[in-house]
């Protein structure tokens, strides 16, 4: 038990793995560009990338949330590049602007990278829209981003809906190809179980790809024992509970995301009310160790 509590994620062989494959996907367009985010991608890829740093580095005038109904100006030259979640409305808000612009006649070139995967609802939704002739469809494989020393998350919002009200079945094939990246990592996982019945077919899905998987098993010393999959219909009541840990009721009064939670400056000891973004991760050592113990706990600890 010992060594299981030492074992740490490598942090930073992930983050520069990401952020290589960000760098690669903007080298291959050439020229000044610009740069669209789903906002829910934002936030992550700040974990693993400097945009400042990007802009500067690949030519690009600006970086933007995509949006509903906005419009976004482009200079003669530029290339437009979309990076975005495989989401309905997100496709109808790219198409919307590039609409905007045939409406300005401005002619730009288009590049439309879904993560992980596109899937054929996006591009149907394209061409319903009229624009899938006009851009480039690709895939960029988003996955296994550190939150923590001992936390990774795929970050893929809205996954429980998708599965059980959209009856969508690509989560369990990402997930299953982020345990096989796991495993380039950590060697093979020699045992997996799984509860519920998404479990299960992530487990069916890793085991056919083990099945037509080149590498051989031994290549990398194993590093994990065992992996537990667990759906998460297999317990629908813990979400609805009231958190009682130090950083659970952080998270019920401000919102953790992406390891971090916007406050007011007043009450980390500045003169404005401007909002300020703190960091909560295991690098503070006071909040690694409260942010598990229990309210009852913090009284004693805080008060001496």
């Amino acid at each position: 038990m010992d060594d299981l509590l030492q074992v740490e994620v490598n942090a930073e062989q992930l983050k520069e793995e990401t952020e290589h494959e960000l760098q690669e996907m903007l080298e291959s367009v050439p020229g000044k560009k610009i740069l669209g985010l789903d906002p829910s991608l934002g936030g992550m890829l700040s974990l693993v990338t400097n945009f400042a740093e990007l802009k500067e580095k690949y030519d690009i005038s600006l970086i933007f949330k995509i949006q509903e109904e906005s419009d976004i100006d482009l200079d003669p030259g530029e290339t437009v590049i979309y990076l975005t979640m495989p989401e309905v409305q997100m496709m109808r808000n790219i198409a919307y602007q590039i609409h905007g612009h045939q409406r300005k006649e401005i002619d730009a070139d288009y590049y439309i990278y879904i993560c992980p995967r596109k899937t054929l609802i996006c591009e149907k939704i394209l061409q319903i829209e009229g624009v899938l002739d006009l851009v480039a469809v690709e895939d960029f494989e988003l996955a296994l981003i550190p939150m923590d020393k001992d936390l990774i998350s795929l970050e893929y919002k809205g996954s429980f809906k998708h599965v059980i009200s959209d009856e969508t079945t690509s989560l369990y094939h990402n997930v299953a190809e982020a345990v096989k990246k796991l495993e380039s990592y950590y060697g093979k996982i020699q045992h997996k179980y799984g509860k519920g019945k998404g479990a299960h077919k992530v487990l069916k899905i890793l085991k056919d790809l083990e099945a037509i998987d080149d590498l051989a098993d031994d290549e990398l010393e194993s590093q994990i024992d065992c992996a537990i999959f667990v759906d998460r219909t297999v317990d629908l009541i813990t979400p609805f509970c009231t958190q009682f840990t130090y950083e659970g009721m952080i998270d019920d009064m401000y919102s953790i995301e992406n390891s971090h939670i916007c406050v007011p400056g007043t009450l980390i000891g500045l003169e404005t009310d401007e909002k300020k973004m703190l960091p909560l991760n295991s690098e503070d050592e006071f909040y690694e160790e409260v942010r598990n113990l229990h309210f009852s706990v913090l009284r004693t600890l805080f008060t001496g």
